[in-house]
């Protein structure tokens, strides 16, 4: 029996250009804390000083929280919480009426170089106000069922395309895999596909064309079994 007060969507969207001829289509771009650290909020210009930011991810026992941090440019402002993963970063509130944020907008560790950290864990591209990120990692006592996940691409050559999980201390595999070019290629579970507590998801792709635009994304119910 489901409890549908204990039970929420989850919607996952990641959009990268050229993915593929940066990194073996075994590898993820994005990068992983190797511990839970006070993260460092920053813009790539002054103009997003007074900017306010939500950033959201799970702390080092896999529990959700999240919180708003104030921007300065390019200075970094350090989070009040610490993170182990980070998958989404949202912009509330610009200065500048009907402006999300003018520079990207980061997340990462290091020492900041016109504000883009040594290591970067999350951002938000110029003009679009969130991350575009197609990861997500299922929270501690929680189970995440998928119902859908979608490609699509204007690469005029051959498109590999493919879920991935890691299982807590395991590492990626890879769970469906799809071959397309020029199309947009949903792919239902008519049975959700189940994943446990602390599984890291996600969708990645790799193209031979030199340029070409990659979107992906999925769709999901998260459920919590401890309530």
């Amino acid at each position: 029996m489901h409890h549908f007060s204990f039970t929420y969507s989850i919607n996952a969207l990641g959009v990268h250009i050229n993915p593929l001829n940066i990194l073996p289509f075994t590898e993820c771009i994005y990068v992983y804390p190797g511990s839970s650290f006070q993260m460092k909020i920053s813009s790539g210009v002054a103009a997003d000083s007074g900017a306010t930011v939500r950033i959201t991810g799970q702390d080092s026992a896999y529990d959700i929280q999240s919180e708003m941090v104030t921007l300065q440019g390019q200075t970094a402002v350090l989070t009040s919480k610490s993170y182990f993963r980070t998958y989404r970063m949202e912009m509330l509130t610009h200065p500048t009426v009907n402006v999300n944020n003018v520079g990207e907008i980061f997340t990462g560790t290091g020492d900041l170089t016109n504000g883009v950290p040594a290591e970067i864990f999350a951002s938000v591209d110029s003009g679009l106000g969130q991350t575009l990120m197609a990861v997500y990692t299922v929270p501690r006592n929680h189970q995440l069922e998928m119902a859908q996940h979608r490609f699509f691409s204007n690469s005029q050559k051959p498109i590999n395309a493919a879920l991935f999980h890691r299982p807590p201390g395991e590492v990626f595999r890879v769970d469906d895999f799809v071959h397309f070019f020029q199309n947009h290629v949903p792919v239902e579970f008519p049975f959700y596909k189940v994943f446990g507590e602390k599984t890291d998801i996600e969708l990645r792709a790799k193209t031979e064309q030199t340029t070409a635009k990659v979107s992906a994304g999925f769709s999901a119910v998260l459920t919590n079994l401890a309530l």
